[in-house]
């Protein structure tokens, strides 16, 4: 356990801070002293879980946090799969159809002229439309509905990726602080006992402690391959947001604005028979 002499903490956790700034500045300001404490605790958890020592911490070095990113950009890929098999297009589409086959003038016959009778055969007609127009706009209601709860899914989501980001960003900085740490001062120091000693034992440990700095100089590049993902994660949310917030949009639009406005031409037009 010498070995597990870490460096200081000299920057702190600033420069998380202002990288998180600038992939997400519209939605994370600079950190409270809070929040800077926090990290600051964080990072000395994270130290602790690295044993120099022990060439398994550096293979397991963030890979709970990886995983968890993994598992979250799965869940993404539902979500865009769901939205690209979302009917609300084909169910609008549906709607205005229904609206065009029941334009009062085109469905007029000859019949319809007749006193009485006109009236009630356009009763009969309008009466299936909107039982059939009804149908539709409780189908778009419920589409609506899940469209919403959707957004608020997508919340989560983001929040959960802005701190998987935020917990990567402290890996990095522990993981290349160790490693600068290693090559500076551990691996010289077993160089110079192995030449002073003749000892192959102490040169195999220069081997082994060279080794292990190439495993944790992998695994920092793999954290950051999974931070990069993350950068790419928050705006593919936001897109999705605002996607299923659009096809919400037009659903209420449609049926507060286009239905309404159908049924009282139904209406008018009713009124004109005879």
């Amino acid at each position: 356990m010498a070995d597990k002499n870490w460096p200081s903490d000299q920057a702190q956790s600033s420069d998380q801070a202002q990288s998180s700034d600038q992939v997400w500045s519209s939605d994370q300001g600079q950190l409270s002293d809070q929040a800077r404490r926090s990290d600051r605790t964080q990072l000395e958890q994270i130290r602790r879980k690295l044993d120099l020592s022990d060439g398994s911490t550096i293979q397991q070095f963030g890979a709970g946090v990886e995983l968890r990113m993994a598992d979250l950009s799965g869940q993404i890929l539902s979500q865009v799969r769901e939205n690209t098999g979302n009917d609300t297009q084909k169910l609008i589409g549906e709607l205005v159809q229904k609206l065009r086959e029941q334009e009062p003038e085109e469905n007029k016959s000859f019949l319809d002229h007749f006193p009485g009778l006109g009236k009630k055969r356009a009763r009969g007609r309008y009466e299936k439309a909107l039982a059939e127009v009804n149908e539709i706009s409780i189908r778009l209601d419920k589409s609506r509905m899940d469209l919403l709860k959707n957004i608020a899914m997508l919340d989560k989501m983001y929040e959960k990726n802005m701190e998987y980001y935020q917990r990567l960003e402290l890996y990095i900085k522990v993981g290349e602080e160790t490693l600068e740490y290693m090559k500076l001062q551990v691996i010289p120091g077993a160089q110079d006992k192995a030449s002073a000693s003749g000892n192959p034992m102490d040169q195999e440990n220069v081997q082994k402690k060279q080794g292990m700095a190439n495993d944790l100089e992998r695994r920092v590049y793999q954290l950051k391959l999974a931070r990069a993902m993350a950068l790419q994660t928050g705006p593919q949310i936001r897109l999705l947001q605002t996607n299923s917030r659009s096809q919400a949009d037009q659903i209420q639009q449609t049926l507060t604005t286009m239905i309404p406005s159908w049924e009282k031409r139904l209406a008018t037009e009713l009124n004109g028979y005879t």
